[in-house]
């Protein structure tokens, strides 16, 4: 969620707890799904969604993984 702050992107405490409530929920078998269901929660604006897209990808981009 820092990253996200960081970013400009607003991951206030409330909506951690959505986020942590939704993936009890959906249960994301994929890195599709957990895009989706964190773009859903974090995501409140069009502006906004180049940096969450670029934060979520340098998170939980496969490539960018250390060897």
């Amino acid at each position: 969620m820092s990253r996200l702050r960081a970013a400009g992107v607003p991951a206030t405490p409330e909506r951690a707890a959505r986020f942590a409530r939704s993936l009890a929920l959906v249960g994301p078998a994929s890195r599709t799904e957990l895009y989706w269901t964190a773009r859903s929660v974090f995501v409140s604006s069009q502006a906004q969604l180049p940096t969450f897209d670029r934060v979520f990808a340098a998170v939980f981009d496969p490539a960018l993984e250390p060897d």
